[in-house]
């Protein structure tokens, strides 16, 4: 399993990578920050992005890393298709960047997206709708861990 997962996240960075060199694939100008692959579905791909500073209003550091105004957007690609903006009850644009996404290794579809403000968004149907989760995490920079073993047992 681990050598499956590496291969795919590797395979989900070097489409990434030739998307964002040769400005196609939907993502033309835009600051990329995080991105995951359902595992069960591997030609499910998501991936989190904010607009690029704008060096000539003397922009420097870019809108992701903005409190309140990340004006970012959580996006997804399906067998290599062009990049489709993700909505289904984000809102649009995010305020904060979406610094962490994590799909569920045991539940096909299923995406949990870390702002950095701490709020957790999670969508059931591979980021056609999404429900703000009722806790908070406080901030989030880079990852969240999300443990799926059922504790009941």
């Amino acid at each position: 399993m681990v050598e499956d997962q590496a291969q795919w996240r590797l395979c989900l960075k070097a489409h990434l990578l030739a998307g964002v060199a040769s400005g196609v694939a939907g993502l033309a100008s835009k600051y990329e920050f995080t991105v995951d692959a359902d595992p069960a579905h591997p030609e499910v791909w998501y991936l989190s992005a904010s607009a690029q500073p704008n060096l000539l209003r003397g922009e420097f550091s870019p809108p992701a890393h903005n409190e309140w105004q990340a004006k970012s957007h959580i996006y997804r690609s399906v067998g290599g298709a062009t990049w489709e903006q993700l909505s289904g009850g984000l809102p649009e644009p995010l305020d904060y960047m979406a610094f962490a996404l994590v799909t569920d290794l045991t539940t096909p579809g299923h995406l949990y997206a870390g702002l950095s403000n701490g709020d957790v968004w999670h969508t059931l149907d591979y980021g056609d709708t999404w429900i703000r989760l009722p806790f908070n995490m406080g901030a989030i920079r880079q990852l969240i861990i999300m443990d799926m073993r059922d504790w009941s047992k």
